[in-house]
């Protein structure tokens, strides 16, 4: 079947227009990856499929380095990247052993962040985001023995993942990273963004079916402590929705 690709592309640089930038790339690529109308004023990503051909494609530039990372447009889990001095995809496993990048090179891990955390010898919790972190990532992620520094290779996969994907589907993490990058600085994700990141496929789900969360753990991330959600607190923390089975 065809392959249908969105092209995104982003120069990775400091400060208060780094940040528009990179805020701008999120606000962007959540619009095109949703279909069908809105919910609660939300994109809603297309239906998870088994072997997807829709993707979005991002071009991340440093002034040394570029890659391109693929990301499934239906859950928007990243899939593998493509460093600009080659021609061969890297690729994370899977069970099947099925490429959806035709002709790329396997990786070790399977893109979770368990294994990506178990390889990097870190959790995420561990592992700083911010523009010069994500420019970090790339630089190593360009370098053609890239997958051979196994620590080094999965905690630039992570921060890429972060800076992203996660980025789109939570509003929370979106701007925790942007002020990084519009302060020059880099910090951890608090447990908070970890919650909701963990949470996107019931907090979604909620929304979809016009409720509130009563997760205790994941309510109290999503009002930061202040008392029970409502609908629109899980809206507020949400950038798009996960379609699940709806």
């Amino acid at each position: 079947m065809p392959i249908n690709l969105q092209k995104f592309v982003l120069d990775i640089q400091a400060g208060a227009a780094g940040s528009r930038a990179y805020h701008a790339l999120i606000v962007d690529m959540r619009a095109k990856a949703k279909t069908g109308p809105l919910v609660h004023d939300l994109g809603v990503l297309p239906a998870e499929t088994k072997n997807p051909t829709d993707f979005l494609d991002v071009e991340l530039r440093t002034g040394a380095s570029t890659i391109t990372a693929r990301f499934r447009r239906d859950n928007l889990y990243m899939i593998g990247y493509l460093p600009s001095t080659q021609s061969q995809w890297y690729e994370f496993s899977n069970s099947t052993n099925t490429h959806l990048i035709p002709g790329s090179e396997f990786l070790k891990n399977d893109g979770h962040y368990t294994k990506l955390e178990k390889a990097a010898d870190a959790a995420r919790r561990d592992i700083e985001l911010g523009e010069r972190r994500t420019a970090g990532a790339v630089d190593c992620l360009a370098k053609p023995d890239a997958p051979k520094t196994i620590k080094t290779h999965a905690r630039s996969l992570i921060v890429i993942i972060e800076t992203i994907s996660e980025a789109m589907r939570s509003t929370v993490a979106c701007e925790f990273i942007r002020s990084k990058w519009e302060n020059s600085t880099a910090g951890k994700p608090t447990q908070r963004i970890i919650i909701l990141e963990n949470s996107w496929d019931p907090i979604s789900k909620a929304i979809m079916d016009n409720q509130t969360v009563t997760d205790r753990t994941i309510a109290t991330a999503i009002t930061d402590g202040a008392g029970t959600p409502t609908l629109q607190d899980c809206i507020n923390v949400t950038g798009v929705l996960l379609r699940g089975d709806h």
